[in-house]
């Protein structure tokens, strides 16, 4: 995440090993890198999406960073 190029990863593992967690800490990395910075984030259904939304405003309030949901 650290080079000048483009980084993509496919992150993948059972329920509950740890994927979400380090998908917000890479988001705030990212935001954390300079300002006008968005990051999103895409989830197969509303319902997990809303699920996703739902952690992530617990968890990057306390970065006073507001989350969006768009469905």
């Amino acid at each position: 995440m650290e080079r000048d190029v483009c980084m993509t990863r496919l992150l993948q593992g059972d329920v509950g090993t740890g994927k979400t967690i380090v998908a917000f800490l890479t988001m705030l990395h990212a935001l954390q890198e300079g300002e006008n910075v968005q990051v999103a984030m895409m989830a197969p259904t509303s319902i997990l999406a809303q699920q996703l939304f739902e952690n992530a405003k617990k968890f990057f309030v306390a970065h006073n960073i507001e989350p969006v949901l768009l469905v």
